[in-house]
């Protein structure tokens, strides 16, 4: 910040106290000013949303005919901006592709930041046509164009964009990312499953079909899509196939609690990179079930039923082999309320009414996570946990502080895991123990010619004899300035990561980080210690092929 000049100081020196204190904060208030272009071409995006977030509440501008934007009276701290406009890629300043992290910007007291620029990438389009095997369109078939995401350190195909076919069978994705995508069609059933007449032949039917024409998504052929592409002529023709049917009963683990009302369910594809939502079941009064249709392979049977506030589920998984299968049972049981508390191993004063605990169960995308709000004295209850195993967590610590360990009744547990799927009462209420001994890392990233790195993705990755611990692996971004800090890190051996492009997650596969071990700085951190180390850039072009 300039110093202030002679001529302010007489007329400050002038003024009455508090017309002097007014006059003092007003200069230490923050302008961010930038514009947003469109990628390739340069042409300025005029209605484009900004948001900006930080210490206070969030602000949202709108960028004018120009393409300009500002932000005025601006509090010093650490913002991030997102900018967001129909027909465009929403980024984050500093972003440098999908499922990457943006840069916040670090203000300092009456700091202009000018040349924020976005250059916003125009979102393309996929069109074409689902058929049968005889030519016949397809009308009210899905359609989704899938992409390849790291989830939990394994690469699976996630659902990006969904269509569904008119009359003619023809489909439109739009809103698409560029990148490679796959495209699946499934055919929605129409009439429910019906009963076959005996002697009849063995049943087929339309089963999920990838572009062009194949069942196993690894043969699909991909499709690329390119900034404000339209991608025409992407024509799927179904497949039709020898099916079977699952046949069974939903109960209640309480008879007397039985309704007699239908209870839905869901039958998902579980094969490695299948993330396709298969079929919704509904059985009869009674809780009976006939779910036609189905090819060979791995599924989960899953039911959720909310009765009088409380969750009841059941879930379980099924393979379809060449037959069809009957007498699945699937029982309905309430979840398990689950006492707990949290002890701070340590003399600092800590706010613990602040905390959420959380169990995230194995099988989350079903059952998702069950979170309880800490009490001023420390206890808690998660209430209808699933009958799963678990991960403890515990969200909203204070920078420097972290969760240490987890007791189980008189145990303590390896890897933050409980296990509730024993019947009954658990053994005891769990206890969660934090530590404010938490490690900091400080640190520069700087490139090849020696310069600051901004918006690299630093990874703090642990030995290899605790990466199957995701909550121990830490990320975050260099500022504008390529500087990193981590706070509140478990002691510990690590190794350090500076990526110019990196997909989030990705560092959690054992076989994506395997090239670039020799790239990773070793840190070892102490219990309230504190590191400072200036990484090297791992250059874009660097990634294993």
């Amino acid at each position: 910040m300039k110093p202030p000049s002679s001529l302010f100081l007489i007329l400050l020196l002038a003024l009455p106290l508090a017309a002097q204190t007014a006059a003092v904060q007003q200069t230490e208030k923050c302008t961010i000013e930038g514009t947003v272009t469109r990628a390739g071409s340069g042409a300025p995006v005029a209605k484009v949303e900004v948001l900006l977030q930080g210490s206070q509440e969030p602000l949202l501008v709108t960028t004018d005919a120009s393409g300009r934007f500002v932000v005025n009276d601006l509090e010093p701290g650490r913002y991030s901006l997102t900018a967001d406009r129909n027909g465009y890629v929403a980024q984050k300043y500093g972003q440098r592709g999908k499922n990457r992290k943006g840069v916040d910007l670090i203000l300092g007291p009456g700091q202009k930041l000018r040349d924020i620029d976005f250059r916003l990438v125009p979102t393309g389009v996929v069109t074409g046509c689902v058929s049968g095997e005889d030519g016949e369109p397809q009308p009210g078939a899905s359609v989704q164009a899938f992409a390849f995401h790291y989830i939990q350190g394994q690469r699976q195909m996630i659902a990006a964009g969904e269509a569904s076919t008119n009359d003619l069978g023809e489909y439109r994705i739009y809103g698409l990312e560029p990148g490679h995508y796959y495209l699946g069609a499934s055919q929605k059933e129409r009439h429910g499953t019906m009963r076959r007449p005996k002697g009849a032949p063995p049943e087929q039917s339309y089963i999920p079909t990838f572009y062009p024409s194949v069942e196993n998504p690894k043969q699909a052929t991909a499709v690329d899509v390119g900034p404000g592409s339209e991608v025409r002529g992407v024509d799927i023709t179904a497949l039709r196939s020898r099916t079977f049917h699952i046949r069974g009963k939903i109960l209640w683990e309480t008879l007397g609690a039985q309704p007699r009302r239908l209870v839905p369910a869901m039958l998902q594809r579980l094969e490695p990179g299948f993330d396709v939502v298969y079929r919704d079941i509904i059985g009869d009064a009674q809780g009976n079930f006939d779910l036609g249709g189905i090819v060979p392979g791995s599924y989960i049977l899953t039911a959720n039923v909310n009765s009088t506030g409380k969750w009841n589920r059941a879930w379980q998984q099924i393979e379809v082999g060449d037959s069809d299968l009957a007498g699945i049972s699937l029982t309905l049981s309430m979840g398990m309320d689950l006492p707990g508390r949290v002890r701070v191993e340590w003399d600092k004063e800590i706010d613990v009414s602040r905390l959420i605990a959380n169990l995230w169960p194995r099988h989350f995308s079903f059952l998702g996570v069950t979170s309880a709000r800490v009490n001023p004295e420390g206890s808690f209850l998660l209430q209808n946990a699933p009958r799963d195993a678990h991960q403890v967590g515990l969200y909203g610590l204070p920078e420097d502080f972290y969760l240490k360990s987890v007791r189980l009744g008189d145990e303590e547990v390896t890897g933050r895991s409980i296990d509730l799927t024993g019947a009954g009462a658990p053994p005891g209420p769990v206890e969660i123990v934090v530590s404010a001994s938490g490690g900091r890392i400080d640190g520069v990233v700087k490139s090849e010619k020696d310069e600051p790195a901004s918006s690299a993705t630093v990874v703090l990755v642990p030995d290899s004899s605790h990466r199957r611990e995701s909550y121990l692996f830490r990320s975050t971004t260099t500022d504008q300035n390529g500087r990193l800090t981590m706070r509140g890190i478990p002691p510990g051996e690590y190794k350090l990561f500076a990526w110019e492009d990196v997909e989030s997650g990705a560092w959690e596969d054992p076989e994506f980080l395997k090239p670039y071990e020799d790239k990773g700085e070793k840190v070892k951190v102490e219990p309230n210690g504190r590191v400072t180390r200036d990484l090297r850039l791992i250059p874009a072009e660097a990634a294993p092929q």
